[in-house]
């Protein structure tokens, strides 16, 4: 009898301590949500190696409060309509953490989807982190407590631009060309205003906007800025329609700068080549040459090692920024109950192998140092087998680039 009551006071203590072991064995999942098929495959699928790579150096490092991290990938195919259907599909995995990084339709339309799975679901909410939606609305007007973007938004690197233009007296007559969606249009009307501030005696001589990955020939769009007369353009094109932008102005003989914000996002720069040789220059976060330039051993060897891990250059440092967050977020806390790891993520200062970045307490913007970038021949570091490197000719402080945020938050109480 004695043995029977035991056995029945023990039983539920080891199924209890079993749960509790199985638990803290249990994977932290973050869901990726990017296109890794169709024409946007190339950005969506280097941005999911880079993050499985880091996350693969989170859990060499011991994961966090004795768990491991497991990515979980969802192809979208950069489109919105896909993408909510692969939300979807991942909340009904209980997954909680979601990384998406390409195209800022795509990240409107998922933040949209986020807020209102949080509002039926406030026991369960999900926190989205953002690498590369840059549209500057998902962090002003369309702010949201579970919303964290770890990249500058457009608003942002125009400004690092703008360090740049302001001193360069080559510059006098500007064509705007944009892809024709949210983002796009945003650097179309930032560019104007900016332009006026900064060099009110630089002419605007065309300001035009293109279908979103639908042009094959830009040559009439060439024609256009060779007969405006402009020496400089400012485009926020990215893929396909950068690459094939800039290739078709160098093969009808348009002699111009172009001032951009994705010339070295993977494909790019194989596909623009000699092409662009020191007539592109991007504002960035990091570039592989920084490290060798700043002598930086650690961040030069953290680019040799993800390239022989993925055979591709590292551009998408800003996920390990955010996996560092994450992390660091979760240990302050103790849990990785998404509520206390976004209050615990907020006002957050994350060091980084290029600068320190803020995340704002108020919009959850991260802010950070920017690099302006020169496209060149002879740098040490060949990126994408293209011959061509990169070089910094400007470093411009997280300060320079930031705008007043209009985003008026509501935030759920703590659990």
């Amino acid at each position: 009898m004695v043995r029977v009551t035991v056995t029945r006071f023990v039983t539920p203590l080891v199924l209890s301590l079993a749960s509790v072991s199985a638990y803290a064995q249990e994977p932290i999942k973050i869901g990726i949500i990017e296109p890794l098929t169709g024409p946007a495959a190339n950005v969506g699928t280097a941005s999911q190696k880079s993050l499985a790579f880091f996350i693969d150096q989170a859990n060499a490092a011991g994961g966090v409060l004795g768990r491991k991290f497991e990515l979980v990938s969802f192809d979208n195919k950069a489109s919105p309509q896909e993408t909510l259907v692969q939300f979807k599909a991942l909340t009904d995995q209980g997954i909680q953490y979601i990384y998406q990084n390409t195209s800022s339709a795509v990240g409107a339309a998922l933040l949209d989807a986020v807020t209102k799975h949080n509002n039926r679901n406030p026991d369960k909410p999900v926190l989205q982190t953002n690498g590369g939606s840059v549209e500057p609305s998902l962090t002003n007007s369309m702010c949201h407590f579970y919303f964290f973007r770890f990249y500058p938004h457009s608003d942002m690197s125009l400004m690092a631009q703008m360090q740049h233009l302001k001193t360069n007296k080559n510059a006098k007559k500007v064509f705007l060309l944009n892809q024709d969606y949210s983002f796009g249009q945003a650097v179309s009307a930032t560019a104007k205003k900016l332009l006026k501030d900064f060099r009110p005696d630089i002419q605007i001589v065309g300001d035009e906007l293109v279908p979103l990955l639908k042009v094959q020939d830009f040559s009439p769009q060439v024609a256009k800025i060779k007969a405006s007369g402009a020496d400089t353009v400012i485009t926020g094109n990215w893929g396909s329609d950068l690459s094939l932008f800039v290739r078709a102005a160098d093969a009808g003989g348009l002699k111009v700068t172009f001032y951009t914000q994705f010339a070295g996002a993977f494909g790019s720069p194989a596909a623009i080549g000699n092409a662009g040789n020191e007539n592109i220059l991007e504002a960035a976060l990091y570039q592989p040459s920084i490290a060798v330039e700043q002598g930086n051993k650690k961040l030069e060897q953290l680019y040799l090692d993800f390239k022989k891990v993925s055979g591709m250059d590292l551009w998408f440092l800003h996920h390990k920024t955010m996996m560092d967050g994450l992390i660091t977020a979760m240990k302050k806390v103790n849990s990785t109950d998404p509520n206390k790891v976004a209050y615990a993520l907020e006002g957050m200062e994350i060091p980084t192998e290029v600068g320190t970045v803020s995340i704002g307490a108020h919009d959850h913007q991260s802010v950070q140092p920017l690099f302006l970038s020169q496209f060149v021949k002879g740098a040490k570091y060949d990126v994408e087998k293209s011959g061509m490197g990169w070089k910094t000719i400007l470093r411009i402080e997280g300060k320079d680039t930031v705008f007043p945020s209009t985003c008026n938050m509501k935030r759920p109480p703590r659990t």
